[in-house]
């Protein structure tokens, strides 16, 4: 996977020391890029983080390569995915092999992002409660399954997610994926209605960014947010920053999030 990775780095023009930034040493890096070293679970998600990269970039960037990973491994998972057995894909995302972790945390998004299955939704809220503090790799595992929960244990799994990941940055590095999380909050309540429950997250969104005013992308979401929200309320100058805000994002390149967020207005 470290050619994924330096393949992904170089196409977005990014420095070895910035892909890097908070998880590794630039060499160390270089290193899994050519193979000469493995990292572990937890780096490697953090240096998609940083990438702003996805299992799904991943998943993609193997089928374009016809890449297969550990294929005895790999029935085995797809057996795992049929017999739901989560106890399994965790057991193999632990493993120190990132390429065996890729493989099953596909599995899961495959299990959890195609389907709403009650018993691979509950194993995975059953493992998070389970763990004190959360990592990235919980983070991550939330994120996933966010879409298909319901409104009553969103709002009591949201504030367990902020409050066992509290520690998890230090204050240099930017809380990219628990900001993500935030993100995906407030959009999941503005869809549902939930002014109030989205602008709480709205307001734990700035707190958040006020630490870091260099981040101008997720500061003009803050903005588009702001603006829904105002809209939503019945103020056409909230419809009116939304709309400058998806304008400057284009600006930015952030075509993506701006393409999502013009739907999310259209929708009002």
């Amino acid at each position: 996977m470290g050619e994924f990775i330096r393949q992904k780095r170089c196409s977005k023009n990014m420095t070895l020391s910035r892909a890097a930034y908070g998880v590794m040493s630039t060499s160390m890096l270089s290193k899994y890029e050519y193979g000469l070293s493995d990292i572990s679970v937890t780096s490697f998600i953090c240096l998609l983080d940083n990438m702003d990269l996805t299992l799904e970039d991943v998943r993609q960037w193997l089928f374009e390569n016809n890449i297969s990973v550990k294929s005895e491994v790999c029935k085995r998972i797809e057996s795992a995915i049929q017999e739901h057995d989560m106890v399994y894909l965790d057991k193999i995302c632990r493993s120190k092999d990132g390429d065996l972790f890729l493989v099953s945390s596909l599995a899961k998004c495959n299990i959890l992002g195609k389907t709403q299955d009650s018993k691979s939704l509950k194993a995975l809220v059953d493992y998070i409660l389970d763990v004190e503090e959360w990592g990235l790799y919980e983070l991550w595992i939330f994120l996933i399954i966010m879409p298909n929960l319901s409104v009553e244990l969103l709002s009591f799994l949201l504030p367990e997610a902020l409050e066992r990941s509290h520690n998890l940055y230090g204050g240099y590095i930017f809380p990219k994926l628990r900001v993500k999380i935030i993100v995906e909050a407030i959009i999941y309540y503005i869809k549902n209605n939930m002014i109030k429950k989205a602008q709480y997250f709205l307001l734990e969104l700035k707190s958040i960014l006020m630490n870091y005013e260099e981040n101008l992308e997720y500061r003009i979401i803050l903005m588009f947010f702001e603006g829904i929200i105002s809209a939503k309320k019945g103020f056409d100058s909230g419809r009116e920053k939304a709309k400058k805000s998806i304008e400057i994002l284009l600006e930015l390149n952030a075509s993506k999030i701006a393409n999502r967020y013009n739907h999310i207005l259209n929708e009002l």
